[in-house]
């Protein structure tokens, strides 16, 4: 048996005050840019569905926003982070989607709730990688580690992997400091 298609409100079924007032009953929570039923287990597949409308098919969730739907933030971002392999034709629909332009592989990318996003260990990388680190990162980083159960050796393959990853030095120190902080 296949779960139940996922039902998420937003504007374009209520006005916004709507939904808000029913937030503020109770009967309803926000997700995102959407509103879900208050039964409604807060997870992953919910937290996908909730940025159906801001990304095309072809591109990624990734970065902040693959961690907060992998649960390692407890508010969405406010603008959103996407990938597109470098030959995709790509269109801006909103200035709070952050798109770039990346080769990943098939194995580092999930389906959820028909949205794609980076995998764990992807995205702890791709943070890691970023020109900050601040403790929010590190939290992140070390959320999908723990929760996903990813170890040194297979975030040290994923760096070997992308001989050409910008600042994937720096990534490697952030990550390891992460995973083994009494490491060399």
């Amino acid at each position: 048996m296949h779960p139940s298609p996922l039902r998420l409100l937003t504007t374009a079924d209520l006005p916004e005050v709507d939904l808000r007032a029913a937030t503020l009953d109770g009967d309803l929570y926000a997700v995102g840019d959407a509103w879900a039923e208050i039964a409604t287990v807060d997870d992953p597949r919910i937290r996908a569905s909730s940025v159906t409308v801001l990304f095309e098919r072809h591109v990624v969730a990734a970065r902040d926003t693959a961690a907060w739907i992998w649960m390692a933030s407890g508010t969405a971002p406010w603008r959103h982070h996407g990938i597109v392999p470098p030959d995709a034709r790509h269109r801006d629909r909103t200035s709070r989607v952050a798109i770039s332009e990346m080769v990943i592989a098939d194995d580092e990318v999930v389906d959820l709730a028909g949205i794609r996003v980076t995998t764990p260990c992807r995205t702890a990388l791709d943070i890691a990688r970023s020109s900050t680190w601040t403790p929010l990162d590190e939290r992140r980083v070390r959320h999908l580690i723990r929760a996903h159960a990813i170890s040194a050796p297979q975030l040290r393959r994923l760096i070997d992997r992308h001989a050409r990853l910008p600042n994937r030095v720096r990534a490697w120190a952030r990550l390891r400091s992460v995973v083994d902080p009494l490491g060399p």
